[in-house]
């Protein structure tokens, strides 16, 4: 049976510069610069469509050259774009810098067509939301917005984005069934240092005490953490060739997770895992791993026979470690 996901969130126009040497401030970098498609939602939607799951992306485009270039690239990779292009407002633009190591140095976003997509603009897909198997939502949207599809969505999964960003969830926890954070929201969020396993279970806990039912927290070179009521676990990161760039892999991490979750009854790997959360956390880190081995943020060798070979790695490598 074909399993649906609704994502709702911020779609841009990426321009990257990756400099060739450690970046120098106020000065110019020789590097290379690309052109790519970008925004949390566009990214984690796009990837989940790579997959192989079946994704409706409810965005916010612009009538203008970039809008139609994003709009091409979603009927490419079966994507379901539902809202039409914002007329007379143009589409969101990211501009960021990573350094020789790939790892994000500065970045400045005009994301403004993304307050465009409102509960007003949402209820006609009220349907839309109601009927799937999970919904997707990223704090670029406004707290309105985020809180009349948390009351909509049977399961809720939400990407803070950043910690500046983390107050529009203020009226939302309840209607969280999974909340992602890395390492450094979670402790703005907790207001704890993470120093150990002890600290970092204290933070997951005040967190689901606002009303979140999971707490899963990517943890960069540390691999992630697992955190509801019955169950609570780490995971090491997946295998990976060389690190690239590691702009889109929280992205990519969210994608993962979903695609295991609705792929767990499926899978006879989830089985070898011991459990469908144990799997659908391997698959993120598998995403995160595929990611950022490419400058892509949305990895061109993404796909499901990539996430399965990947996962099929891990267990193979003791990756499921139990505790």
């Amino acid at each position: 049976m074909e399993r649906n996901v609704v994502v709702v969130g911020g779609t841009n126009m990426d321009i990257c510069g990756k400099s060739d040497k450690p970046v120098v401030a106020h000065d110019s970098n020789p590097g290379s610069v690309w052109f790519s498609t970008g925004g949390v939602g566009h990214n984690i939607a796009l990837n989940m469509a790579r997959m192989g799951l079946s994704v409706s992306f409810l965005t916010a485009v612009g009538d203008d050259s970039q809008g139609r270039d994003i709009l091409c690239e979603a009927r490419e990779n079966g994507i379901k774009m539902v809202l039409p292009p914002f007329q007379g407002h143009g589409t969101g633009v990211y501009v960021y810098l990573c350094g020789n190591d790939g790892n994000m140095e500065l970045a400045v976003n005009d994301m403004a067509v993304t307050s465009l997509i409102t509960p007003k603009t949402l209820e006609p897909y009220e349907a839309l939301l109601r009927e799937a198997d999970l919904v997707v939502g990223e704090a670029n949207l406004q707290e309105e917005t985020l809180r009349y599809m948390g009351g909509i969505a049977r399961h809720f999964v939400v990407d803070p984005v950043s910690s500046i960003k983390m107050p529009r969830l203020s009226t939302v926890w309840k209607n969280i069934e999974v909340f992602k954070p890395n390492l450094f929201e979670l402790e703005e969020l907790a207001g704890i240092h993470v120093k150990d396993e002890t600290s970092l279970r204290a933070a997951c806990r005040i967190v689901r005490a606002l009303g979140v039912d999971t707490v899963v927290v990517s943890m960069g070179k540390d691999g992630a953490w697992y955190d509801d009521e019955s169950l609570k676990f780490h995971m090491p990161v997946a295998e990976s060739s060389r690190i690239v760039d590691t702009t889109g892999c929280g992205d990519a991490f969210v994608a993962g997770f979903c695609f295991g979750r609705l792929d767990e009854g499926t899978q006879p790997l989830c089985g070898a895992f011991g459990s469908p959360k144990r799997y659908a956390l391997a698959c993120a880190l598998s995403a995160s791993a595929i990611t950022a081995e490419s400058k892509e943020t949305v990895s061109s060798r993404m796909s499901r026979e990539e996430m399965i070979s990947r996962v099929t790695g891990m267990l193979a490598h003791g990756k499921e470690k139990h505790e």
